[in-house]
């Protein structure tokens, strides 16, 4: 409705308790919020701008005196707006807001990233959207109103961690959703996390992200494993690549000089992606000297910025000439934090293609190490693995935000792939009851990654045709593997893997070489973690491992 004021006759309310006030508007002037009894009102956060102009904002008022109470919202000038009120008990009276984020988009799915919470917090998620109705709640939310295409959803936690508002809406359009976090009323010292960050030190440029992002959680005890089904010779190919290496450019050199980054139209067209079509993206730090060709390959890179903290994407990514300017066709990635939640929404096809989580780096799988301490990145053939999904909500998974363009036509068609876990965006792992002591793996690289695949995981972030990719690091610090099979990339005898091993990191099944071999057990032994969300990391449950050392800014 259109009004410079709205007032809401509420249910009498009890003393003590929080009002929480939610107003979408169309104008972009300030508003107030005030109720008959004169509690105070506190924004959350900012005013969240999206589909043009239209603004969206909780409010809050805590411990309020109760009784015939009436809300109302005044807006200068006239504005169409809708409002939403709803009472809590149980909260702090003095200090309640623990915490917020909020995120809006064009998609089927409406996620407002993550908010720190402790066990017993309250976790409440509004947001509006433009076409079509919620589907049922996930993520243990209960839903408590979707009246004028807003949403208001809400969940007490019983364990401390990250927690996301989301919901998926029948039909694409633009959507905004905020998540706030309330402390729960308490006479107790607030409960601390069940498994703290040991002390101890990260390097964030080598590791980044939170202890608790996902690219970093361990698999968890509560983990529940269904098969993956993945092929060991895709589509029967006998010349798929196992494994491939998918190149991801990192560039944690903040203090390098400036380079433009320009937009090209090219993409995976195969038109050469060396000159720029369109305007300015963002300028980046780079080495002058740093070369990425023009290739047909995915080319994600990320890029640390000046303030040390802020990564940008890009994909797909080319810089040509020493000291010229760079290409992309990726002018909407979100730049991220890199102390965060690692949680991106790029152009990719799982929305996590550029970002330097689940990379195997410069640095892992050498001589004498463990294997990494972090979920890996890894691309599966779509046609054969993927759930054949009829409708898009189907072909993606947390924390993947979106699939293919044409995934419903081109998921799951070899062989008609009714295995609906299989997702873009699953989390792959090899359950606990597998001894990989035993697996018969012949070489040292492999029982490495078996380690890091059974207590991480391997998150699928992309796809391709028949083959098997990991993610690994290109960049100034160097190349961890070689793309032999692909005529690409530097000679194999200048990349880590080779000098460290002594043979080619890509290779394909017929080579049947003892790595190629030990790469099909791998895959073969490969389930997916079906209960893994925002929620429940890994699983849920005690992590397998200790959590990673905490990182934060001025401390490496």
């Amino acid at each position: 409705m259109s009004a410079a004021r709205i007032t809401l006759n509420i249910a009498p309310t009890a003393p003590g308790n929080l009002l929480l006030v939610y107003v979408n508007w169309d104008n972009t002037r300030g508003i107030s919020v005030t109720d008959s009894s004169n509690d105070e009102f506190t924004p959350v956060g900012n005013p969240r701008v999206y589909n043009g102009s239209y603004h969206s904002q909780p409010f809050y008022a805590k411990n309020i005196k109760g009784g015939a109470t009436s809300v109302t919202v005044d807006f200068s000038p006239n504005a169409f707006a809708d409002v939403d009120v709803v009472e809590y008990s149980g909260l702090d009276k003095d200090d309640p807001l623990s915490g917020t984020s909020a995120n809006n988009g064009i998609d089927f799915r409406m996620d407002s990233q993550s908010v720190g919470a402790r066990a017993g917090d309250l976790i409440v998620g509004v947001g509006a959207f433009i076409r079509g109705m919620p589907l049922p709640s996930e993520g243990g939310f209960t839903i408590r109103s979707t009246e004028c295409n807003n949403i208001i959803q809400d969940k007490v936690v019983s364990a401390a961690g990250a927690y996301s508002s989301t919901a998926f809406i029948t039909e694409p359009g633009v959507w905004v959703m905020h998540v706030v976090a309330f402390r729960a009323a308490t006479t107790e010292p607030p409960t601390e996390p069940p498994t703290e960050p040991p002390s101890g030190s990260r390097d964030p440029f080598q590791q980044p992200f939170a202890s608790n992002s996902f690219w970093n959680m361990p698999i968890g005890s509560g983990a529940q494993y269904v098969p993956a089904n993945l092929a060991t010779v895709p589509q029967g190919d006998v010349w798929a690549t196992m494994p491939q290496n998918d190149a991801n450019t990192i560039i944690m050199t903040p203090d390098e000089p400036i380079t433009d980054l320009y937009y090209s139209d090219a993409g995976w067209s195969g038109r050469s992606r060396c000159k720029g079509t369109g305007d300015l993206i963002f300028q980046v730090p780079m080495p002058r000297d740093y070369i990425v060709e023009d290739s047909p390959q995915n080319e994600g890179a990320a890029f640390l910025m000046r303030d040390g903290r802020t990564i940008n994407t890009s994909v797909p990514f080319a810089r040509c000439n020493v000291g010229g300017y760079a290409t992309s066709i990726d002018t909407g990635s979100p730049p991220m934090d890199l102390y965060g939640d690692g949680f991106t929404t790029d152009i990719g096809a799982g929305g996590l293609t550029g970002t330097p989580g689940g990379v195997l780096r410069v640095g892992e799988l050498r001589p004498g190490q463990q294997g990494p301490k972090h979920a890996l990145r890894i691309v599966v053939d779509s046609a054969q693995s993927f759930f054949n999904c009829r409708i898009e909500v189907e072909c993606w998974r947390w924390p993947a935000t979106e699939a293919d363009s044409g995934a419903t036509a081109t998921y799951g068609i070899y062989g008609n792939n009714q295995n609906k876990p299989m997702q873009m965006g699953a989390l792959l792992a090899i359950p606990t009851s597998r001894n990989i002591n035993t697996m018969g793996l012949e070489t040292e690289p492999a029982r490495q990654l078996a380690w890091t695949l059974q207590n991480y995981g391997a998150y699928i972030g992309d796809s391709t045709g028949a083959g098997f990719q990991f993610v690994t690091e290109r960049g100034p610090n160097g190349w961890f593997a070689d793309q032999a099979e692909h005529d690409y990339g530097p000679d194999r005898r200048q990349t880590q893997f080779y000098s460290d091993w002594g043979y080619s990191f890509e290779q394909r099944v017929n080579n049947n070489t003892p790595w190629s071999r030990d790469v099909q057990k791998l895959v073969g032994a490969l389930y997916v973690v079906d209960n893994n969300g925002p929620n429940s990391m890994g699983g849920g449950g005690t992590p397998l491992q200790p959590l990673a050392p905490e990182i934060s800014p001025g401390r490496r």
